[in-house]
């Protein structure tokens, strides 16, 4: 009878040891996951940042390529009013 009794003691820390070490080892498992999702987040915020500034430089680039080429046309026009 003592020997069930400290079996069935040793059983119950056992398994209270096992749940202890499965949830530290669930903890560890998402801690992981947070920093690599807060990783991932971080990246695809710079890569965002950087694609919108790629963005407005190539929007800027076109507005002054287009404004050049007016300028051009105005100049060409004075000229040759000038000389008529």
């Amino acid at each position: 009878m003592k020997n069930r009794q400290l079996r069935e003691e040793q059983y119950e820390k056992r398994r209270e040891l096992d749940n202890k070490l499965a949830q530290e080892k669930e903890e560890a498992m998402l801690e992981s996951m947070r920093e690599t999702t807060k990783r991932l987040v971080e990246e695809r915020v710079r890569r965002n940042a950087e694609t919108q500034a790629y963005k407005q430089a190539a929007k800027t680039k076109n507005h002054s390529e287009l404004c050049a080429g007016l300028l051009d046309q105005i100049i060409d026009i004075a000229e040759e009013t000038f000389n008529h």
